[in-house]
């Protein structure tokens, strides 16, 4: 559940991350 807030914060911050992108592809998988 981690990677939820990890995206949240991302798009808070306006940051890319490598952990932040992985975690976006997987939700948009799901």
């Amino acid at each position: 559940m981690q990677y939820q807030a990890t995206v949240r914060i991302e798009q808070k911050a306006g940051m890319l991350d490598p952990e932040g992108t992985t975690a976006k592809r997987a939700l948009g998988q799901l």
